[in-house]
């Protein structure tokens, strides 16, 4: 805590100065509510008449940190800004739900973050929440987040997917910046912009949904996502603004559902000294559009092959999975010695074992044609089947005879 209070001290002085220009009634009312400063373990807080605000951590606290619902009698409702900034041994935060708000910068290179739950009443994720939270590779998001701000995630470079919540309205610029392992996103159907740099560097993403709610591409939103195959403006899409797929190397299909988007050229792709860069760094891209759309004259303007949304490749069903393989001499699963288990080997199975509750004894050989008996079962011997034949002439000379004393009644 010592470096930090040394900057807070550095700052105090910015911070005088700026007094006249803070909101005079917000001013009054913190002065006024605010009791003391004190600490919690390795926590320091502030203390409020109605709840207790979170403003620092030790610096060389490690390992997991919970923080408790109440203090002092009074509920735990907000991390400050800064609060464990720089804290880079930490690898699990704990909050109560009492939390409401998060400050900036709260979690800012907690560089062994790998763990924190976000509790169900936070709305608004701040600007650089998890700023160089490299080791962070999963988070789940509360359900009444409706927005997140600029660089909230940037460049948490193991943070592999993420499921935005429906509510989600805005997300600020550069909020998954650098992000090199994120391959899927969920984007709400409430969005409206992706915006500028959502997803530059991203080098692991290969697709992207864009719900039918947004209606502008920010610059550079995808800029460097060299992995992205294919994506999909749809039709309330207005505005697609300059360089938003530069560098998307390995892209294959751009498919235009909207009419006549507005494309900042020559900078979709970036300059097009070698249009290489307008809509990525290669132009072996399919366009696909509406016929006689801004699209077409886009896609012939500029050298793309153009096709008509109708020349969509069909998505093929998914191929049936093959059974698995059953290990050698396992019969029991394999009834029929191809190495596969299917409904026929569960079939074979219930039939023997059925003929022989029914005393008519046939071997594993005559039910499966599969010469490896599993232990305790008949395998292929003329003795056996000479038996089985024996059994069965038995059996119909019984039935016979029964049916003669019946006969006979």
């Amino acid at each position: 805590m010592k470096k930090k209070a040394l900057l807070t001290a550095g700052m105090s002085v910015l911070l005088a100065t700026a007094v006249l220009a803070y909101p005079v009634r917000e001013m009054v009312q913190k002065t006024n509510t605010m009791v003391s400063a004190e600490s919690f373990g390795k926590l320091a807080y502030q203390k409020y008449k109605d709840h207790i605000e979170i403003t620092d951590c030790d610096e060389y606290a490690s390992g997991e940190i919970e923080i408790p619902e109440m203090i002092d009698e009074l509920p735990v409702t907000a991390i400050a800004s800064n609060a464990f900034s720089g804290c880079y041994d930490i690898e699990s935060i704990i909050l109560p739900e009492t939390i409401t708000e998060l400050g900036e910068y709260a979690f800012r290179s907690c560089e062994s973050l790998t763990h924190i739950n976000l509790p169900a009443n936070i709305k608004v994720l701040p600007a650089f929440a998890f700023f160089n939270c490299y080791a962070l590779s999963e988070i789940d998001l509360p359900q009444g987040l409706i927005e997140i701000e600029k660089n909230a995630f940037y460049n948490c470079k193991r943070l592999k997917s993420v499921k935005l919540p429906d509510q989600v309205e805005r997300i600020g610029d550069f909020a998954f910046a650098h992000c090199n392992a994120l391959e899927s996103v969920t984007l709400p159907d409430v969005l409206t912009r992706i915006s500028s740099g959502m997803f530059m560097d991203c080098t692991a993403l290969k697709s992207v949904k864009i719900p039918e709610s947004v209606n502008r591409i920010g610059s550079q939103s995808f800029y460097l996502c060299s992995s992205l195959q294919t994506i999909t403006f749809p039709s309330s899409v207005k505005m697609i603004d300059s360089e938003a797929l530069r560098g998307c190397e390995k892209l294959e299909m751009l498919i235009f559902a909207c009419s006549d988007p507005i494309i900042e050229t020559p900078n979709i792709y970036g300059s097009l000294t070698a249009a290489q860069g307008y809509l990525g760094t290669k132009l072996n891209a399919v366009v696909y559009g509406i016929e006689d759309s801004t699209v077409q004259k886009f896609a012939a303007d500029y050298n793309f092959e153009f096709k008509l949304l109708s020349e969509l490749p069909k998505e093929e069903p998914p191929a049936e999975e093959e059974p698995p393989l059953a290990p050698e001499g396992s019969v029991f699963c394999d009834a029929n010695g191809d190495r596969k288990v299917t409904s026929e080997d569960a079939q074979m199975v219930l039939q023997y074992y059925v003929a022989n509750l029914t005393k008519k004894h046939p071997t594993w050989y005559q039910i499966t044609g599969n010469p490896n008996a599993p232990s305790g079962t008949p395998a292929k011997t003329e003795e056996n089947e000479g038996n089985t034949a024996k059994e069965q002439g038995s059996d119909q000379d019984a039935d016979q005879s029964t049916e003669k004393s019946t006969d006979q009644d």
